[in-house]
């Protein structure tokens, strides 16, 4: 029988089932369930679960004045519409009720969950984009909700072991990801680049990744604010170097080479980080003079390989 209002006190654990059998819904809905009989969204976090695919940003804060939420979307980029049953719960007057597993119910395999209490999404600072791989392992960007307790309500103490959450980023924050990489919401590929332009750096990243014949990586960057994460193009850690690939040696291609070069080289922390422009052709020397003068070196194709000038 569904209730037709909240019943269940903080602390006490159920299965999805049982929740689904009381406030409707489905056992197989995701984590975040709008009550079918009820103003409320209920909120699942599996921190060990979400593992699998980089959500590394599930729990409470240090502090634990709040807790962090990976929203929906296990392929690509996790957009907005997909989670606007938790965005806009206040404007539908929903209040948000969060889980947290537990473990298993004992002799199946039904996950238990226990029952934090109700909560709300932070006005001040509601969410936030982070980097991680999703369901088929390629590099896109997800949402991390900043929850916080409704005033007055009683909240059940962590379970123990709960991992505690990152603080979102004071100060921008490097990791290396994967050079496959399907994502709009990074800051440099977010569309502002003409289509035929940016076929052509991919191009010229994968023959030079083949010229090199290792494997490469790139970088993401964090930024403060909930601005979209920074994305390098590749990285070669046998020799520290970090490329910036652009289709042309032309003056506007190559200053904007520089200055995202220099940008990035603020936040990753490698010790001894060189620099590189990588280009189809070699610049005039005006450009490579340019380069030179910041200490970034310069790689372009010649007779069909590359060259790299320091």
């Amino acid at each position: 029988m569904v209730l037709a209002q909240w019943a269940l006190p903080v602390g006490a654990i159920r299965t999805r089932a049982d929740l689904v059998r009381d406030y409707g819904g489905s056992v197989y809905s995701g984590g975040i369930v709008p009550s079918a009989k009820t103003p409320n969204v209920l909120v699942f976090s599996d921190p060990a679960e979400g593992e699998k695919y980089g959500y590394r940003y599930d729990g409470p804060s240090p502090s634990g004045d709040a807790y962090y939420y990976t929203g929906r979307g296990t392929v690509g980029d996790q957009v907005e519409a997909e989670n606007r049953s938790l965005i806009e719960h206040a404007k539908d007057d929903r209040t948000l009720r969060l889980f947290v597993a537990v473990g298993s119910s004992p002799g199946s395999q039904q996950k238990e969950h226990e029952y934090l209490g109700a909560y709300r999404l932070d006005p001040d600072a509601p969410m936030r984009r982070e980097p991680a791989p999703d369901r088929e392992g390629r590099a896109r960007t997800v949402l991390v909700f900043r929850l916080i307790p409704e005033g007055g309500t009683p909240q059940a103490p962590l379970p123990p072991g709960t991992p505690l959450a990152d603080e979102p980023p004071r100060t921008p924050r490097a990791s290396q990801i994967a050079r496959e990489v399907n994502s709009s919401e990074f800051y440099e590929v977010s569309g502002s680049a003409p289509m035929t332009a940016s076929k052509e750096e991919a191009s010229l990243v994968e023959d030079f990744v083949a010229h090199l014949g290792r494997d490469l990586g790139r970088w993401a960057i964090s930024l403060p604010g909930g601005a979209r994460p920074l994305l390098t193009d590749v990285y070669d850690a046998e020799t520290k170097t970090l490329f910036e690939a652009k289709s042309s040696a032309s003056r506007s291609d190559v200053r904007l080479a520089v200055g995202q070069l220099l940008d990035y080289r603020r936040h990753v922390p490698i010790e001894g980080l060189r620099c590189c422009v990588l280009v189809p052709e070699r610049p005039v020397k005006d450009l490579r003079d340019l380069v030179r003068s910041v200490g970034f070196a310069i790689a372009y194709r010649s007779d069909g390989e590359f060259v790299i000038e320091p």
